[in-house]
C-alpha cells in the first residue's frame, strides 16, 4: 500500500472569489509548501456570478510584490484579452466566473 499524504484543508470565503478570498488563497498556499506544513486553502465566492473578471489586478500586482508566482492554470487578468467568461484551476479544484 502507498503512504499518500493527507492534507489539512482550510477554505477562504468572500462573495465573488475575486479578490480577498482568493489572494488568501494563494499566500496561505505558497508559505505552507514553504513552510512544508501538510496544510492547503481553497477559495470559494457565494456570489461569483458578480466578478468582473476571474481575477483581481490588484491579486496579481500584490503577488509580484510579495514575490508569489500565480499557481500554474490561474488565468491573469492581464493577459484575458477579454475573450469572456473564463475557467481558472488551483490547487483546490476548478470554478467557472461569469455566469
Amino acid at each position: 500500500m502507498q503512504n499518500v499524504k493527507a492534507f489539512q484543508q482550510v477554505l477562504f470565503l468572500c462573495t465573488a472569489n475575486f479578490y480577498r478570498s482568493r489572494h488568501a488563497e494563494f499566500v496561505f498556499n505558497y508559505l505552507s509548501l514553504r513552510e512544508g506544513l501538510e496544510w492547503r486553502a481553497r477559495s470559494a465566492g457565494f456570489r461569483p456570478y458578480l466578478a468582473p473578471e476571474p481575477l483581481s489586478h490588484c491579486v496579481e500586482k500584490r503577488l509580484e510584490e510579495l514575490l508569489i508566482p500565480l499557481p500554474t492554470g490561474t488565468v491573469s487578468p492581464r493577459g484575458g484579452g477579454g475573450r469572456g467568461p473564463q475557467r481558472i484551476f488551483s490547487r483546490g479544484g476548478d470554478e467557472s466566473s461569469g455566469a
